[in-house]
């Protein structure tokens, strides 16, 4: 598929009411088609999926970012394969900023460099609905990384973020503070009618509990940001339970 092609799928895509899932990986799209592309996503209403994956888009990935800054419906992005390089993933941060609706963006192969990748972090301090962040086999080295490690301290709804393969000091950070969100948001599934909002809230043997956990984690000298993820998941352990028994008495 080229241009023309690309310019007649836009087209029909326009007002169609029906197609959910676009595939167009690995095809020769350039600039008039992406641009045509780009004005469907800003009517369209119905697609939730868009892969535009393996088409040497570069930095010609800029109009579909500004659609997606005002395209409210997409849940699914993959641009693997791509070769936006900082430039690109630094257009990609800018409407994560503001986009509510995203939940998957796949963008591995890109040529990213910590540069594109602290862009990105950056954006997810604002964004709370996406879940899964693929960086997998770009140029992304410790420094990249580290942003995502200081942005857990922040972000508790990304359950899913690869930046490599390797096993670094940062990577395995980043693995635990995911694994630590994924338990979070399967938590707040069954607590949220019985979070704390404040700690008067709490049972005098719960706050007991906690002053001897923080105490256990100053003498240990853990991390700050690792402190707050396993009070967090201790607080949503204690609630989940909760919740758990007023099922089991109800029944």
């Amino acid at each position: 598929m080229g241009d023309k092609e690309a310019k007649l799928l836009a087209r029909s895509l326009q007002f169609n009411s029906t197609i959910k899932r676009i595939t167009l990986y690995e095809n020769k799209i350039d600039v008039d088609g992406v641009n045509a592309i780009a004005n469907a996503l800003y009517l369209n209403t119905t697609i939730k999926h868009i892969d535009l994956g393996g088409n040497n888009l570069t930095d010609r990935i800029e109009p579909i970012t500004k659609a997606l800054k005002f395209n409210f419906h997409i849940t699914g992005l993959h641009l693997p394969d791509n070769r936006i390089g900082d430039k690109g993933a630094k257009l990609i941060s800018q409407f994560l900023q503001t986009n509510k609706t995203l939940i998957a963006l796949y963008l591995h192969r890109n040529n990213i460099r910590n540069d594109g990748a602290q862009a990105i972090s950056q954006s997810l301090y604002y964004n709370r609905t996406l879940r899964t962040l693929i960086l997998l086999y770009n140029n992304i080295t410790e420094g990249g990384i580290q942003s995502f490690v200081n942005l857990f301290q922040f972000n508790f709804h990304l359950t899913e973020c690869k930046i490599t393969t390797e096993e670094t000091k940062s990577s395995l950070k980043v693995r635990f503070f995911t694994n630590s969100n994924q338990l979070y948001q399967l938590s707040q599934v069954m607590i949220n009618q019985h979070w704390p909002t404040s700690q008067d809230s709490l049972s005098e043997n719960k706050k007991r509990l906690i002053e001897m956990l923080l105490l256990v984690l100053k003498t240990y000298a853990v991390p700050k940001d690792i402190q707050i993820h396993l009070l967090k998941f201790y607080l949503s352990t204690i609630y989940y339970n909760k919740r758990k028994e007023d099922f089991l008495i109800r029944k």
